[in-house]
């Protein structure tokens, strides 16, 4: 496999997975609304509440960061789920295309939205009078290191996704009477 076949994999099953995106408007919008609900919301309701740094709304930009980066990936590997039951996943299997771009090209994929998720709840909460002490180069280490975090959050999802048998099993509580 040369570098430049690996390359066309993957840009191929990514835009996939954009079309799909593009597909669900109302996705797209719940993906970046959420955080931005979460901002507005209680970014505003506890602002005289103390914690470290002062400044609630720039405490809780970090967490909206984080956890839209989490739940992002967590939930990254129910498509593949999705493209197992349809029997779509088969078929892709058997096209001439890499395995390992089957994994990466999600990997990519969940890489840039949930960057670009962090980046606009990071430019809204700036607009919202957040300003950050470590500036761009903070900012970029922000998204960098939240690329680093959801790759091993995707990692686990998507070994979820290979190793169970239905998407109903990926969302049960362990503690579910269904489970013992």
């Amino acid at each position: 496999m040369t570098a430049t076949n690996l390359w066309r994999e993957h840009r191929v099953l990514f835009g996939r997975w954009l079309a799909r995106l593009r597909r669900e408007p109302l996705t797209m919008l719940a993906l970046l609304a959420q955080p931005m609900v979460w901002l507005v919301l209680f970014g505003h309701l506890f602002t005289k509440m103390p914690v470290p740094g002062g400044n609630y709304l720039r405490f809780m930009t970090a967490g909206a960061v984080v956890m839209t980066t989490f739940n992002g990936c967590l939930t990254g590997g129910v498509e593949l789920l999705f493209d197992r039951e349809s029997g779509f996943l088969v078929r892709m299997l058997a096209a001439p295309a890499s395995r390992v771009s089957l994994v990466t090209s999600r990997f990519m994929y969940l890489t840039v939205l949930t960057g670009a998720q962090g980046l606009v709840i990071l430019v809204a909460a700036w607009m919202m009078g957040v300003r950050y002490a470590a500036g761009i180069g903070g900012i970029a280490a922000c998204l960098a290191i939240g690329a680093l975090f959801g790759s091993g959050i995707t990692a686990l999802s998507l070994a979820l996704a290979f190793s169970l048998r239905s998407h109903s099993q990926f969302s049960r509580s362990p503690a579910s009477p269904a489970c013992h």
